[in-house]
């Protein structure tokens, strides 16, 4: 059969592929459009089979089917998946009908080829996805359903229908079968209503409620699609709703204990500046919490300490991350106290240091404790040594000179007997004294001196006094005077101002030369009578009269005739006076000599 010139371009105009074979399938002509899809030339395709363009994709009997067909006399159609000449592959519609001769017999196929490889892309990525929603829908953790709304009567929205849900729908709901279920049928009444439904079937919207039949608080969140269909996605927010409320409360928990810490509590960037303090470092600084925050730290520690404490935290690395300092601070009203603070770096998910945390204690009472015990300490080894030298030499020449007296009374003669005797009585004395200002101090330390107040004659203690030191006055020639009236009446312990007024005439005698006096007075100022003892001795040092009353300063000292003393005795005069509600001052001039004043409250 030959194709005339004009059929010919008709069908080289056709956008449908052509092809014609032989009984055979000898291709004898093809168009156009089939060499712009499958690449080959007339020339080459000419005196081919289609089996050039078998892609193996259809097996044995399609092509079986197909043959059979068409030279049955039938017309055939159906889709194959060919291959051009680059490899492509190809989806074609295909009309194969059979071309008879006048005596009707088949001479030639034509073949009508419509190509549809990307109708045939679009629906197998349609099939995908339609399978990859069901897969997703079915396997999703998420309820799923998709629902209907259901109008009464008055053509009014009323609930919604469930026509599909996933098996999660029914796990999380409690409930089997959900499918010909309403919302309203497992929702509570106030969730389901008129105007949430109405929402739902125009926008998105979210939303969260609890179940009280199965305890459980569910999130749904749903949205229009298609004419009339809504979807709804809902899951169990039960687990993580507790965690919130338990993080909230454990959140408010730790700010209760930082708030109401007895510690300092601060945080503080790479600068300094505070980032936050609680409520005992406003108490502490005496500051509100306004006027901290912002602020650097610094402003509050001496300037000889902050750069101890700021080379401390500058040490702080991710390795080690902590530190610890004691440092004094001064306080608004010039108060000086002792802080024992820790710094702790604290660090972010890349282990890189952002801010700083400091926990401090006001340890001033535990400073005031230590210095105090310090001086307790010094005091006991000042006290064994006192002990230990000024209580053993009086009584080695108490024992010497008793001994030299039993072995030779006889041959000595009696003024050697008495200058041994008086030797003995002074050096017992002396012994006598110190033992006396030994207990007295340590009942104080004690605490076993209670004071009990009574009226008391002052010249009364006073010539008692005199009474114990009148062998020593006499022997040195010192002159002992009372100008104190019997109507001198004080409030005050009897055995502390006895103890007190001894030890001050003691020690006039002690120092003052002979043909000296020790002169006792007495004046009031309104509150007060005030006792002066004034001896025309050597006078003390000016620099020794500010310690002169510090029990952790006082050294042995001899007297104009090498009396021998500790100096224990000023320090409890001025503790027994001040625990008696007096004061005591003292005024003193070398070689001229020294006045102690005495104030004691008036009766």
């Amino acid at each position: 059969m030959g194709i005339t010139g004009e059929l010919k371009n008709a069908l080289d105009q056709s956008a449908r592929i052509i092809v014609l074979t032989d009984y055979y399938g000898t291709i004898l002509y093809v168009n156009r459009a089939f060499e712009k899809r499958y690449g080959y030339t007339k020339e080459e395709a000419l005196g081919k089979n289609p089996r050039i363009f078998n892609t193996g994709y259809h097996d044995k009997q399609f092509y079986k089917d197909l043959w059979n067909t068409i030279r049955n006399g039938e017309s055939w159609e159906g889709v194959f998946r060919n291959r051009t000449k680059q490899g492509d592959y190809i989806w074609e519609k295909a009309n194969i009908s059979p071309v008879k001769n006048d005596d009707g017999k088949i001479t030639y196929f034509l073949a009508v080829k419509e190509d549809v490889t990307n109708e045939r892309a679009i629906a197998d990525q349609l099939e995908k996805d339609h399978y990859f929603l069901e897969e997703l829908f079915s396997n999703s953790p998420i309820g799923i359903a998709i629902v209907e709304p259901i109008y009464s009567s008055a053509n009014t929205l009323d609930d919604f229908l469930i026509i599909k849900a996933n098996p999660s729908a029914g796990r999380i709901t409690d409930k089997l079968g959900l499918v010909g279920l309403t919302i309203k049928d497992f929702l509570p009444e106030e969730v389901v209503t008129l105007d949430r439904l109405k929402i739902m079937t125009d926008r998105k919207f979210s939303f969260e409620t609890h179940l009280n039949d199965i305890g459980k608080y569910l999130r749904f969140r749903s949205f229009p699609f298609g004419k009339d269909y809504v979807c709804i996605f809902f899951y169990d927010v039960s687990h993580y709703l507790s965690s919130i409320k338990a993080l909230e409360t454990s959140e408010e928990r730790y700010f209760r204990v930082v708030e109401d810490s007895p510690a300092l509590i601060s945080r503080f960037d790479e600068e300094g500046t505070l980032r936050y303090v609680n409520n005992q470092y406003c108490k502490f600084f005496d500051a509100e919490q306004s006027e901290l925050v912002g602020t650097s730290f610094l402003n509050h520690i001496p300037e000889e300490e902050r750069d101890k404490v700021w080379s401390s935290i500058k040490k702080l690395t991710p390795e080690y991350p902590f530190s610890e300092i004691d440092l004094r601070v001064v306080l608004k009203d010039g108060s000086i106290r002792w802080m024992h603070r820790l710094d702790r770096a604290l660090l972010d998910s890349n282990n890189k240091i952002f801010e700083f945390q400091s926990v401090s204690m006001d340890i001033t009472t535990v400073k005031q404790t230590e210095d105090h015990l310090k001086r307790l300490n010094n005091t006991k080894d000042k006290l064994f040594s006192i002990i230990a030298h000024d209580v053993k030499n009086p009584f080695n020449i108490i024992l010497g000179f008793s001994n030299l007296l039993k072995n030779n009374m006889d041959h000595y003669s009696k003024d050697q007997i008495k200058e041994y005797v008086e030797r003995i009585l002074s050096a017992s004395e002396n012994v006598y004294k110190l033992l006396d200002d030994l207990l007295v101090w340590a009942k104080s330390q004690l605490g076993h001196m209670v004071v009990a107040k009574q009226h008391l004659t002052l010249s009364s203690l006073i010539h008692e006094a005199f009474d114990s030191f009148a062998i020593q006055a006499n022997e040195k020639g010192v002159e002992l005077v009372n100008n104190i009236g019997n109507d001198v009446i004080i409030d005050a312990d009897m055995e502390m101002m006895r103890f007190v007024i001894r030890n001050l005439i003691h020690n006039g005698i002690k120092f003052t030369n002979a043909a000296g006096q020790v002169n006792c007075s007495c004046f009031s100022n309104g509150k007060y009578e005030i006792v002066s003892i004034r001896d025309t001795g050597v006078g003390i040092n000016a620099k020794k009269l500010d310690t002169l009353f510090d029990i952790g300063e006082f050294m042995a000292t001899s007297g104009t005739a090498q009396e021998k003393g500790t100096g224990i005795g000023l320090n409890l005069s001025r503790e027994l006076i001040e625990k008696n509600g007096g004061k005591i001052e003292v005024e003193s001039e070398v070689g001229v000599g020294t006045v102690f004043k005495v104030y004691l409250p008036k009766s």
